[in-house]
């Protein structure tokens, strides 16, 4: 069972082909996550592996014979983006060529969509002037947010592009099965056991299904990033506070909470500031510690950290941490801002959301309704 996932890219694909990959790693399969497959695709030890260096060298024959080569023993998790086809400027035989070997190569294709179009558009801009392609950590989502003003030619050229992967898919792929990026990230478990057969696989894992890490990752990344102090936290400090918990030596897991947190680098920095009595503390941290340090954040969400969720995060990031030590995947993503937040950001918002409306007018399949409305915090702008 091979899967492909389609996408214009701002549509969830990454974090969908990474839970998806998880997934079927977690009930003990043999697969691996080839990421985009156009821009660099080898043959490793029998497996169909990513390879950067490459980049657009390959021919489509060439992909294809990579694809064909690796282990029927091992799952393909795989991703094809048309803005990396059109950059690649492959014949139109070559194409077709190989749009019929995916067809008949991968069991499940998969379209990636977005039932807000506008906020799509949205984000493509705000990642081209951001630089950020996904939000793996603290600085990346500060990088997001200094983001104030979007090139207004750019969104609506996003706008067209996101209408023609529309009719890519219609013409090149007959048999694919469509998924939000909404349904994606606010029903993940039932998306994951639609497309593999497995039935609470993040819960039986975790602790903690698939759709509460998500929701729990964004609110206390974003509880960081709200808070001035968020990089005075450092190791001794944090540890200080797990003092007030009973620690097995199992569970603890300091670097893991300061990686998970992006604050690595400040691990030790006010070690010279901290008491006789802080010193003394010793140099772990509890699983539990995430909660003190969200209530230290005066994080609105910190009742929702309990002592299981949290072990569940940190079982869920290590996992990913495991995969990608294994070559299994690629860095798994946090879900990035809300409608809500680049309506709040971004000071041409409204001027965006008039050009988008005059777009639709041309494409009557676009449900102009959405364009306002904040499914994830299930209001209308």
């Amino acid at each position: 069972m091979n899967y492909l996932i389609l996408t214009p890219d701002r549509v969830g694909s990454t974090i969908l082909q990474s839970v998806l990959t998880m997934c079927l790693y977690l009930e003990g399969k043999n697969v691996i996550n080839t990421h985009e497959f156009v821009n660099g695709l080898e043959l490793k030890n029998g497996l169909a592996i990513k390879n950067l260096d490459l980049q657009y060298t390959q021919n489509l024959r060439q992909i294809t014979d990579v694809l064909k080569q690796s282990s029927e023993d091992t799952i393909l998790v795989s991703r094809l983006a048309k803005y990396h086809l059109d950059k690649r400027n492959d014949k139109i035989d070559d194409q077709k060529y190989f749009y019929n070997f995916l067809n008949k190569h991968f069991d499940k294709i998969i379209m990636c969509v977005r039932d807000n179009i506008f906020e799509y558009a949205m984000s493509w801009s705000i990642r081209e002037k951001s630089g950020v392609l996904d939000v793996y950590n603290k600085d990346d989502r500060n990088k997001v947010l200094q983001v104030s003003e979007v090139d207004e030619s750019f969104f609506i050229k996003k706008c067209q592009e996101y209408a023609d992967y529309q009719y890519w898919i219609t013409t090149n792929f007959p048999n694919v099965q469509q998924i939000s990026y909404e349904d994606m990230v606010i029903n993940s478990d039932s998306i994951i056991e639609t497309l593999t057969g497995y039935k609470n696989t993040f819960q039986n894992h975790f602790g903690i299904p698939l759709t509460s890490i998500i929701e729990k990752e964004y609110n206390f990344l974003s509880s960081l990033v709200r808070n001035e102090h968020a990089n005075d936290f450092s190791r001794k400090l944090l540890e200080l506070q797990a003092g007030l918990y009973e620690i097995k030596e199992k569970d603890k897991i300091t670097d893991t909470i300061l990686e998970l947190v992006s604050l690595e680098k400040q691990a030790n920095s006010y070690a010279k500031s901290l008491s006789g009595g802080m010193k003394r503390i010793p140099n772990n941290l509890n699983i539990q510690i995430v909660g003190k340090v969200a209530v230290e954040l005066r994080n609105e969400h910190a009742n929702e950290f309990s002592k299981e969720a949290l072990r569940g995060l940190i079982r869920y990031r290590r996992t990913s941490k495991e995969m990608l030590k294994k070559n299994i995947m690629f860095h798994l993503p946090f879900k990035n801002t809300t409608l809500t937040d680049k309506k709040n950001q971004i000071k041409n918002f409204d001027s965006c959301l008039g050009k988008f409306y005059k777009f639709a007018k041309n494409h009557n399949w676009i449900d102009q309704s959405k364009a306002t409305y904040d499914f994830w915090n299930k209001r209308h702008l």
